[in-house]
Order: C-alpha cells, then sequence, then structure tokens
C-alpha cells in the first residue's frame, strides 16, 4: 500500500522539476543576434568639393524666327526663284505673280492722276486770275468764290489720284513677294501655275544665325532659374563638343499639365553648326560656384520622400537623415550634394548599407577614398 502511495508522487516530483528547469531557462538573459552579430562594409569620406550648383535637363533647339511668307495678291504664279532648304538674304525675291491685271490698274491710275493734276494746274492758273482781278475790284465776289471752290475740289481730286497710283504700285510690288528676313526656305506651300488667293501661305522662311534653346524645369527647381543664368548643352549630332548659352527668358506660368516651368535660351550660329530641331542635353547653372559637401550616390538610401545614409563611428553604424541636392560626376565618380546632416571628413557606409540598422556592430574591410 505504501509503495503504490510513493509510485504516484514520483511523477509528481518529476513534473514539478521539469517546470521549475523551463521556467529558470526563460529567465537567462537573451544573447541576441543583432549584438552577436558584426556586418562587413565599405565606407568612404564625406568630401568639399568647388561646384558651380546646376540642374540637367533635356531640351529642343529652334529657329530664332520662322515667318509665313503669304501672298498679297491674287493671281496665277509664273515663275519661283527659290527652292527649299535655299539660303535667301533679306529682300530677295521669292516668286512671281502674273502681272497683267495689276499693271493695266497702275498704268489706269497713273494717267488719271495726270489728268488730275493737269486740272489742278488750269485751275490754279484761272484762281490766280481771278484773284488779281478781284483785288482790283474788277469782278465779283461771287465769281471770284466760285473760282476758288473749283481749286479746291481739283486739289482734293489730284490727292485722291496721287494715293489710288500709289495703291496701284503698291498692288503691282505685291505681285513679287520677298523675304522679310535673311534666313533659309524651310518649306515651299506652292508651286508655278498654281493660283493663290491673298492670305494664301506661300512660303516658310528660318533663321538660324541664332538658335532658340527650349526647354522645362519642375516646379521645385522653378525659382532658381533667372534670365542670364549660364546655359551649357550638347547634342548627339556634335558629342565631342559643348555650346554655351543664356537664358534670355523665364516664362511667367508653369504648365497646368506637367507642372514644368519653360524656359528659353539663344545661341550664336553665325557658322550653322547647329541645326533647329536638335535634341540637346543640357545644363542650366543657378548660381555662383562655392564649396559643397558630396557624397558617393551609392550611399544613399531613399525611402519615400526622405534620403538616409549610415556613418561608421569607431565600429558601430549610425544612420542620419540627410538633404540632398543634385547629382554629377566629378573625376569618374557619381557624386550627389548634401545640403544638411554630415559634416566634411566623416566616413560614410558605400557597401553593405542595406542590411544595417541603427547602432550595428560593423567592420570595414575596404575604404574607398572617392
Amino acid at each position: 500500500m505504501q509503495n503504490t502511495q510513493i509510485m504516484k508522487k514520483i511523477p509528481v516530483t518529476l513534473l514539478i522539476l521539469l517546470i521549475i528547469i523551463v521556467l529558470s531557462g526563460c529567465n537567462k538573459p537573451e544573447t541576441t543576434s543583432k549584438e552577436e552579430k558584426t556586418i562587413n562594409v565599405q565606407i568612404s569620406t564625406v568630401k568639399t568639393v568647388f561646384l558651380k550648383p546646376f540642374i540637367e535637363t533635356t531640351g529642343t533647339l529652334e529657329p530664332f524666327e520662322r515667318i509665313t511668307v503669304s501672298s498679297e495678291a491674287d493671281g496665277l504664279i509664273k515663275q519661283l526663284y527659290v527652292s527649299e532648304g535655299e539660303k535667301v538674304k533679306k529682300g530677295a525675291p521669292l516668286a512671281l505673280i502674273d502681272t497683267k491685271d495689276y499693271s493695266l490698274e497702275l498704268s489706269r491710275a497713273q494717267q488719271a492722276y495726270k489728268q488730275a493734276q493737269a486740272t489742278l494746274s488750269n485751275t490754279n492758273m484761272e484762281f490766280d486770275r481771278k484773284k488779281a482781278l478781284y483785288d482790283e475790284e474788277l469782278v465779283t465776289k461771287q465769281q471770284f468764290d466760285d473760282v476758288s471752290t473749283r481749286k479746291a475740289i481739283a486739289q482734293a481730286e489730284a490727292e485722291r489720284m496721287a494715293a489710288a497710283s500709289e495703291l496701284a504700285r503698291v498692288k503691282f510690288t505685291k505681285t513679287k513677294p520677298v523675304s522679310p528676313i535673311t534666313g533659309a526656305i524651310e518649306l515651299k506651300k506652292v508651286s508655278a501655275g498654281d493660283f493663290v488667293k491673298y492670305g494664301a501661305p506661300m512660303f516658310s522662311i528660318i533663321q538660324t544665325s541664332k538658335l532658340k534653346l527650349y526647354f522645362n524645369i519642375d516646379e521645385k527647381n522653378s525659382s532658381l532659374i533667372k534670365p542670364g543664368n549660364d546655359v551649357e548643352f550638347s547634342v548627339d549630332a556634335i558629342s565631342d563638343k559643348k555650346f554655351e548659352a543664356k537664358v534670355t527668358m523665364v516664362y511667367p506660368a508653369l504648365d497646368d499639365k506637367t507642372r514644368m516651368l519653360k524656359i528659353e535660351a539663344v545661341i550664336e550660329n553665325a557658322d550653322d553648326t547647329l541645326k533647329a530641331g536638335y535634341f540637346a542635353k543640357v545644363t542650366v547653372y543657378t548660381a555662383r560656384p562655392g564649396d559643397v559637401l558630396t557624397v558617393p550616390s551609392t550611399s544613399l538610401i531613399h525611402e519615400g520622400e526622405k534620403t538616409k545614409v549610415f556613418v561608421v563611428e569607431g565600429n558601430t553604424a549610425k544612420q542620419r537623415t540627410v538633404i540632398i541636392g543634385q547629382s554629377f560626376n566629378f573625376e569618374g565618380n557619381d557624386l550627389t550634394v548634401v545640403y544638411d546632416g554630415l559634416k566634411a571628413k566623416e566616413q560614410v557606409v558605400t557597401v553593405g548599407q542595406q542590411t544595417l540598422f541603427d547602432g550595428a556592430a560593423v567592420k570595414v574591410i575596404d575604404k574607398s577614398h572617392r
């Protein structure tokens, strides 16, 4: 009987001992993997660089002027003097419209003007005679008034005929349209034998001795661009050369859809090296040059609208939030300007930062002085 009671108590005792062992094990301090793990990283020094602040974008070259020459006369085109792509000087004739009707109109107007001048001359002589007689009281006032009226009418008619003659002459000259600028024929919209009416487009002429460069700046940087800012750009067609320009116009409003601000710069192109329509890679300088802090672009970690880096202090990585500017290539390295969050000569992690956390233990296995 006693043996049976002892056997029942043994399992209960073992169970109690097992619970005590488990609980005591749970109360032991836990050694985390984070405390034990050391992460290998590569670092680089925060560097001071003398830099002229800039913004990079893309743009397009356009003619300095593009003018459409339209017909100022109705008629049949008898001859074209220019072809597409041909260079023209200001005042050079472009085409000839049939002059027959305008020549006859000019001749009639000139004859009518001569007749009016002759009438006025005769009337003036009669007026002079009557005035002399009137001064001696040899003719009545009514007779003198009559000749005075005829003189005024003849004078008005002569002036009217002079205006009509000049108008006919101008119309006649419009049968030979001329180039309003020195440039090149971009587009010929008519051919010999076509009948054109007043106002019909005939030629598109572009001025290319100067060109306009148009590009867009995002809303965030729009306040940095002012007329007079230096611009540098390159084109794929002449990839080994840089071209310079000046900002001449900052448009007054952003585009409603793109939220971008349009900028215009002017380039001298007397040797016709550049062509309208070229795509341009643009760098616009926004301020005077000065010293700025930079880090390798690979050190940056972007999280939404925030950017952070890890700085090595001793054997520990510290997380920093930074405010950055533009990125650029300097001596073969891709760098990014840092405006706030770092100091010169601090060490930032460039490789291995993706696995780091604030306070992580690190081991520097390579140091790159870029």
